[in-house]
């Protein structure tokens, strides 16, 4: 990305050294080439759901997730599941606890841990709308696979996020909590979109 571009020349200025010859190459998404269909009822998700993925560590700021999933979308109240894939990141064992915690305590909230690609096509196809509330990326591929399926994404502003949003995503500082509870509230009322791929 630009962003790492930039942060490696800023680096190498700090520490007195001559940054080597710097070039950008755009990390893709090639998950849409697998096109066969899963039939895992494990994956099917009562009315609309919210998609994150990535692993459940600090900086990807679930908690923020989870904070507006026990407020405005409890276990009797709208449906709109909140859906997390990622595995348990290194030594990030209080968030998955946290993770695993709400998941217990509100059945609006489920996180896969071990799925196939062909399974996370499948959820990026049926999502309302994905959510990447990180608080630092180099890139965000999950974010670029989001929109090669033609899902609404909203986004954090950090790092490279706006970058792998395009400027097709909705921007949001991770800092921001209502204004993610307000994106979230909105894009549940929003009709399903007509999906349209975005190479």
């Amino acid at each position: 990305s630009d962003y790492v571009l930039a942060d490696l020349a800023k680096f190498a200025t700090e520490i007195g050294r001559s940054a080597p010859p710097l070039r950008r190459i755009t990390l893709g998404a090639n998950i849409a080439s697998q096109e066969h269909e899963v039939q895992n009822q494990a994956l099917r998700f009562r009315g609309r759901f919210a998609l994150a993925v990535g692993t459940v560590e600090p900086r990807k700021n679930y908690e923020l997730l989870l904070h507006i999933w026990q407020r405005i979308f409890p276990s009797d109240g709208p449906e709109m599941n909140l859906v997390i894939v990622g595995k348990e990141g290194y030594q990030a064992e209080k968030n998955a606890n946290e993770v695993r915690s709400a998941a217990g305590l509100n059945t609006r909230i489920h996180w896969l841990q071990d799925i196939s690609d062909s399974e996370l096509q499948q959820l990026y196809r049926e999502a309302h709308v994905f959510l990447c509330p990180s608080l630092q990326e180099g890139w965000g591929l999950p974010v670029t696979e989001a929109l090669s399926f033609g899902c609404p994404v909203i986004t954090s502003d950090r790092g490279a996020l706006p970058e792998a949003g395009q400027g097709l995503s909705t921007i949001i500082s991770p800092l921001d909590e209502a204004a993610w509870q307000a994106a979230v509230s909105q894009a549940m009322q929003d009709p399903r979109p007509n999906r349209q791929a975005i190479s």
